[in-house]
């Protein structure tokens, strides 16, 4: 089977992903808005930059374009390169560790 999301090509940051979508709404916070730190904190305008020529997918076609923070972080991370990537499966290894095992 061919896997068609850009974030399969990291079999890591796949599973996190995984394990973000099943989380409580609640619990979900947390995560997304660490990830934003580390987003923003790599390169201040990355989101900035990219928000206006992407729009939310008014069809929801994909589970976290009806969220803007998870869109955010799902399309920031697709657009910043292996590095931001890196740290943050460190962030995700660090905080949903039980979670992954």
């Amino acid at each position: 089977m061919q896997k068609r999301r850009w974030y399969d090509e990291n079999s890591e940051l796949a599973r996190f992903f995984e394990l973000i979508q099943g989380m409580q709404n609640q619990d979900r916070v947390t995560v997304v808005q660490g990830i934003l730190t580390i987003i923003n904190k790599a390169n201040p305008t990355l989101i900035e930059n990219f928000i206006a020529e992407y729009r939310l997918d008014l069809y929801h076609h994909r589970w976290y374009d009806s969220d803007p923070y998870l869109w955010l972080i799902y399309n920031g991370l697709a657009l910043g390169g292996s590095s931001l990537t890196t740290r943050v499966i460190g962030y995700l290894k660090e905080n949903l560790f039980s979670e992954a095992e």
